[in-house]
């Protein structure tokens, strides 16, 4: 079977005197070479790939908090977030950056007026608020670090939630958690609002008026009726 063209310039770089490898133009082989050695395309590829990676990373860590998020030790995906649901896996990669739908991450953009966290109303809402305290998840947390000590050894105390999200051996039980749970979800409009007063209905006003008056409301002589006798709304 012939050898391929990667081994081929390996053997040629280590042993350049070895038989079937040709280096025209040197009729020394054991001198330095000036010229550069002969590379595959894939070689020239995976050396171009390095590179674009390496600038990734730099540019990365240069705009991230390292309180926040923890870069990955490997350049591959994470096979567990990967072949999950999109809707689960933005919300995963939203919580493992720190940019997503907190109490502390909304009010930091202005999108809240306070961090306090709308399912138990602590005072701050953060990640490791919602994956070890709040009392609206607390069936889950169990099952989730349960899961987290089985595969590590290490409980809840010993873990930050940024290099909790950045363990891929955690991916399966923080992705199931994330399925069960709203967390990194907005909350509904009526837990993220004011209580507002009720608007009365124009029925509700007259039944009022008529019990607040002598004379009911509206009367064929009430300033509020036009000149064909409608009521004005």
């Amino acid at each position: 079977m012939p050898v391929a063209v990667d081994e081929w310039a390996k053997i040629g770089a280590e042993k350049p005197g070895t038989r079937g490898v040709e280096w025209p133009n040197f009729p020394v082989r054991t001198e330095v070479r000036g010229a550069s050695l002969p590379r595959s395309l894939a070689n020239l590829k995976r050396e171009i790939s390095e590179k674009k990676w390496a600038e990734a990373r730099q540019w990365a860590g240069g705009r991230t908090s390292k309180k926040k998020y923890r870069m990955p030790s490997s350049q591959k995906p994470d096979g567990a977030v990967a072949n999950s649901s999109k809707r689960i896996a933005s919300r995963f990669y939203q919580l493992k950056t720190g940019h997503c739908l907190t109490g502390q991450y909304l009010n930091w953009t202005k999108n809240r007026p306070t961090p306090q966290c709308w399912w138990c109303r602590h005072r701050t809402q953060t990640r490791d608020h919602l994956f070890k305290e709040c009392p609206e998840w607390k069936p889950q947390q169990r099952i989730l670090w349960a899961e987290v000590k089985k595969e590590t050894g290490r409980w809840k105390d010993r873990w930050k939630v940024r290099v909790l999200l950045a363990d891929g051996r955690c991916s399966r039980a923080v992705l199931d958690f994330l399925s069960a749970t709203d967390v990194g979800r907005r909350a509904p409009a009526a837990l993220l609002q004011p209580i507002r007063r009720e608007l009365l209905t124009f029925p509700q006003c007259v039944v009022i008026a008529n019990m607040c008056s002598s004379h009911p409301f509206p009367s064929a002589t009430s300033p509020y009726r036009d000149s064909a006798g409608s009521i004005f709304k």
